[in-house]
């Protein structure tokens, strides 16, 4: 701050006696005519010295209304953000700067949290907890009346909770059974509220940047600071993840790192099955493949002038609008299609998708028209709109597979050892990803993604012998043929008459959660009169035994899937253990990973 205050006074004190020597001379030349030449010296230097001590009080406020500005932005935006509002100032005058950031402030004043590190979210988070807490004793002791239960006292506390909820911009506490000490037990924990404002304040944070021009070709995606953000964040998780190991009663531990490294590889191998699984679903039936890229109107570019303020979320939202319409439309006319949906931003953060289809010739193209003609509902007169709304590219098999194109989507964020950026790679679209809460892949026509992962990672043969179908569904999950598998299940398009034919049903259980509440979960299918559950039991969180030499305490309990005879990670079979699908956690309350 002291050299800007240097430099800018050099630079004023040059601009200073460069006026004054103007105004000495203008003043000297009027004043000549009418005055004999010593009084109009006097008068020309009496002028000139006035209009120097007026500049002068004019660059002392200027100065401490900039320090004033400066100290005031950084207590309310980030670095990056107070920089490009300072260097604005700087480069207006006077009134018109000062009039720019009240404005600035005024459109964002309805939230305070953007300059807010990871500590003072904790802080905050407790302070939600209280102000709760404090919520529920007042009403209590405003209730007075004997004729007023507690559960009033509840109902009107848990109202006010909500409230506050929404003015801090975190969605309300449910229950799914409406228990207000359910809700009241959310509200009353640090850990429910944390996460919640960290994903907030870090979305708010990156639509700010947006607003403010910092993602753009020099930083696309998402804006520097927020990739700094994220890559602590994946650093903070691989060092708990590394001082962790999960153990069950027969004493099994597994790594935390070694566990979610497992899981990423699970889930990269299940990518790829399912892209080369329609690649060998386009060729067993004879089918057509296309390409379909579907962009936002201009509106919602950030780079174009036409920009409304569309947030990436709400674009995303429109562009699944867009896609649900034309689903209705396809299921409306009958037609069988089977695709994977990629998203992904542009350099100025606003998404696109990429649809990879095969299907009857026909009945592909008809589809690829539907979503044109749905595209087109907003805006789709305007320039541009018929050329780049809606690009459909057609497979010609003398230029190769659309496959291999498509591929590229899935394998293009894994490193050389296979692990997605997920938790081990850090790049700016995985920042934009995280902090808007956008999915990147996703796919239709396919059989439910639970019925393959039951028979990949928990079915046998035993449970497998009373059908045939089963038992084919069982050999093609267990080789990773993906189009083999949706053949043998007998697979068609559609989940009703999937559902109606072969008796397919998730098996479901209750279970209480830490706030007291009951839910449900999926532990097992039934398909064609077999039935395929999972193996479960209790694991407990431990700190490595590496790490720690005093007693190891119990962090967290959790339940998930056990891999069969999973080895101590001091056996030798250790890595060959890690080759099997990895356990999958099946609790609705997080592992408390310090992010």
């Amino acid at each position: 701050m002291q050299l800007k205050s240097y430099l800018f006074w050099q630079l004023f004190i040059k601009a200073a006696h460069a006026e004054y020597d103007k105004v000495l001379e203008e003043t000297f030349l009027n004043e000549l005519p009418r005055r004999n030449r010593k009084n109009a010296e006097k008068c020309a230097i009496k002028v000139a010295e006035a209009s120097f001590q007026n500049r002068l009080i004019e660059a002392a406020e200027y100065t401490q209304v900039y320090q004033e500005t400066e100290k005031s932005l950084s207590k309310l935006y980030r670095a990056d953000v107070c920089s490009l509002l300072m260097r604005k100032f700087a480069s207006m005058n006077f009134k018109e700067a000062v009039q720019y950031i009240e404005d600035f402030n005024s459109r964002h004043a309805d939230f305070q949290f953007f300059a807010f590190d990871d500590d003072a979210i904790s802080k905050l988070a407790n302070e939600c907890v209280e102000h709760s807490k404090n919520l529920l004793i007042k009403e209590y002791q405003t209730l007075i009346n004997p004729m007023k239960n507690d559960l009033q006292a509840y109902e009107i506390a848990i109202q006010k909770m909500h409230e506050y909820a929404q003015s801090m911009h975190v969605a309300p506490a449910t229950s799914e059974d409406k228990s207000p000490e359910v809700i009241f037990a959310k509200y009353s924990d640090d850990a429910w509220w944390r996460p919640r404002l960290r994903t907030v304040i870090r979305r708010r944070r990156e639509e700010l940047a947006i607003e403010c021009g910092l993602v753009n070709k020099h930083s696309p995606h998402s804006s520097k600071f927020g990739q700094a953000e994220r890559k602590q964040q994946l650093e903070r998780n691989q060092e708990w993840a590394e001082k962790n190991v999960i153990t069950d009663a027969n004493e099994i531990e597994i790594r935390m790192s070694d566990l979610i490294k497992s899981k990423d590889k699970a889930y990269q191998a299940k990518l790829t099955a399912k892209v080369r699984g329609l690649r060998d679903l386009q060729d067993e039936y004879g089918w057509h493949a296309c390409m379909i890229t579907l962009t936002c109107p201009s509106k919602m570019h950030p780079s174009s002038k036409k920009y409304d303020g569309t947030t990436p979320k709400e674009a995303v939202k429109h562009l699944r609008g867009v896609w649900d319409r034309s689903r209705t439309q396809k299921g409306n006319e009958g037609l069988t299609i089977y695709n994977m949906r990629v998203t992904q931003p542009h350099k100025d953060a606003t998404p696109h998708d990429h649809f990879y289809c095969i299907g009857d010739r026909e009945e592909l193209m008809r589809f690829a028209e539907i979503i044109r003609e749905q595209s087109l509902r907003v805006d789709g007169d305007e320039k541009g709109a018929q050329e780049r709304r809606c690009d459909i590219i057609e497979e010609d098999l003398e230029k190769g597979h659309l496959s291999s194109y498509a591929s590229r989507y899935v394998t293009r964020y894994a490193n050389p050892d296979g692990e997605t950026c997920a938790t081990d790679q850090f790049t700016s679209e995985d920042t934009y990803n995280s902090a808007h809460g956008i999915r990147k892949i996703s796919w239709s026509g396919l059989p439910p993604d639970e019925c393959w992962d039951y028979f990949y990672k928990h079915a046998t043969e035993e449970m497998c012998e009373g059908s045939q179908q089963a038992l084919a569904a069982l050999a093609a999950a267990k080789e990773g043929r993906y189009a083999a598998f949706c053949i043998a299940i007998g697979w068609a398009g559609k989940k009703s008459e999937f559902i109606d034919e072969y008796q397919y049903k998730s098996v479901k259980e209750q279970y209480t959660t830490k706030y007291g509440e009951t839910k449900s979960r999926t532990t097992g299918i039934e398909y064609d009169g077999i039935k395929i559950e999972k193996d479960i039991k209790k694991w407990f969180i431990f700190a490595s035994r590496k790490a720690v030499t005093a007693a190891i305490p119990v962090i967290e309990i959790v339940v998930c899937t056990v891999i069969p005879n999973y080895p101590r990670y001091q056996d030798s079979a250790y890595e060959e253990a890690l080759k099997l699908p990895s356990p999958e956690f099946c609790t609705a309350d997080p592992v408390p990973i310090p992010f």
